[in-house]
């Protein structure tokens, strides 16, 4: 049984179209993860998935930072790599990429060294980041939805049908991500199961109900592959086929990459958020419940007279909050913890011109 995400009450929900047709509920094709009492099959804190096209899968989990093959029936097979400074090994936090062929790209956050992987388990090559390999990771913000910079068979940026979405109100946010054939999925955070799927062309939007809490990683043609957690939170790997019928394809966009904000006003909201992920962190290490409010950061952070901190949710194991510029109502937005924002890179910082508070 699927574990129901909290239902998040200071973020009410966004107005979308009234009308929608019946709700497709799929069931999963294919299920792997769980409690094991192989150590191998069981998954903690899964980052990433991948499904490559002979149809088996690679999974980056968090706890322990490792990348495991899954046969395309999601039985174990091998590891890829191991800690350690040498040829192959990593050192923290790990990621990965596609490639052509049987292989895959991984990234070891600690060396900055990304390594290429064939499946059956043999470095291929490796080399530096750089500014010609740089990093694309983080979280997107534009006008209340927000998207990940790494999403595996998306055709990039949902703008272009944002465009034409109401956008929800200050201080509301809501998760948008682009499929294959340009689709733009949308869910609120207070229905967290319930996905909006708008076409690139005009028309009414396509619900789908998915697990609560799933976390899209993959879209593949009419298939979906996610995770979620159940209620020992241990991550459960899932394969949706979802039909929907041909699609416009827009050209493949690129959401901008984060970046700091040029005007010193809107980088000391940046500043002023990332310090506080850093201290509501170690707070939480030492207490085991996320400050409720600025006060409750016990000074470690001093948020600038020209921002405001609003703390949107928070416990013992998740907190969302923003820092918004009451000027011109700019917004640094961050969320900490799985059960936080739904879909958000747990601990990162995205900011957005519009989408605070005003004064």
């Amino acid at each position: 049984m699927i574990h129901r995400l909290l239902l998040l009450a200071a973020l009410p929900l966004v107005a979308l179209p009234a009308q929608r047709p019946a709700t497709l509920e799929p069931v999963p094709l294919l299920t792997f993860g769980g409690l094991s009492d192989d150590p191998n099959a069981e998954m903690l804190q899964v980052r990433r998935v991948l499904r490559v096209a002979d149809g088996r899968f690679v999974v980056v989990t968090g706890k322990p930072f490792e990348a495991r093959v899954f046969s395309a029936r999601g039985r174990f097979e091998r590891r890829l790599g191991g800690p350690g400074e040498g040829p192959g090994e990593y050192r923290g936090r790990i990621d990965i990429r596609p490639w052509s062929g049987d292989s895959v790209l991984m990234l070891s956050e600690g060396t900055r060294r990304w390594m290429l992987f064939s499946l059956q388990g043999r470095l291929i090559r490796e080399w530096p980041v750089d500014s010609a390999h740089p990093i694309a990771a983080g979280m997107t913000l534009t006008d209340g939805h927000y998207t990940r910079q790494v999403l595996f068979g998306s055709r990039g940026c949902p703008a272009s049908i944002l465009a034409r979405l109401p956008a929800p109100r200050a201080l509301r946010f809501v998760e948008a991500l682009t499929d294959g054939a340009g689709r733009t999925w949308r869910r609120d955070v207070v229905d967290a199961e319930l996905w909006h799927v708008h076409a690139a062309s005009t028309g009414r939007p396509t619900s789908v109900r998915l697990p609560a809490g799933m976390r899209i990683h993959q879209f593949s043609g009419d298939h979906v592959i996610g995770v979620a957690a159940d209620e020992m939170d241990v991550d459960h790997v899932m394969v949706f086929h979802i039909p929907m019928g041909a699609a416009q394809q827009p050209p493949v966009t690129t959401c901008p990459p984060p970046v700091p904000p040029s005007d010193p006003g809107l980088r000391r909201l940046s500043i002023d958020a990332r310090n506080a992920v850093v201290a509501g962190q170690a707070l939480q290490s030492d207490f085991g419940e996320f400050a409720a409010d600025l006060n409750g950061l016990q000074g470690l952070v001093v948020v600038s007279d020209q921002n405001r901190m609003t703390v949107l949710a928070h416990g013992p194991e998740r907190w969302i909050f923003a820092i918004s510029h009451l000027a011109t109502g700019a917004v640094c937005v961050a969320s900490v913890g799985v059960t936080g924002l739904p879909g958000w890179e747990s601990g990162e910082v995205a900011c957005s011109t519009t989408g605070g508070e005003r004064r």
